[in-house]
């Protein structure tokens, strides 16, 4: 899988993240879909930062 792809795939996963945080009915959920998008926006700036030589 090329380094773009995986970073669509991150994108999603943060939006599952968002969602999960959104809809959480505790506290360990709603910690869990945030760093999983925390995860997610982290993978693709660093993808971002690698690919345009900043």
């Amino acid at each position: 899988m090329t380094s773009w792809g995986l970073g669509i795939v991150m994108a999603l996963i943060a939006l599952v993240g968002l969602v999960l945080a959104a809809g959480a009915a505790d506290a360990t959920m709603e910690w869990v879909g945030l760093l999983l998008t925390l995860f997610g926006i982290g993978y693709n700036y660093g993808l971002i930062v690698k690919n345009t030589g900043h």
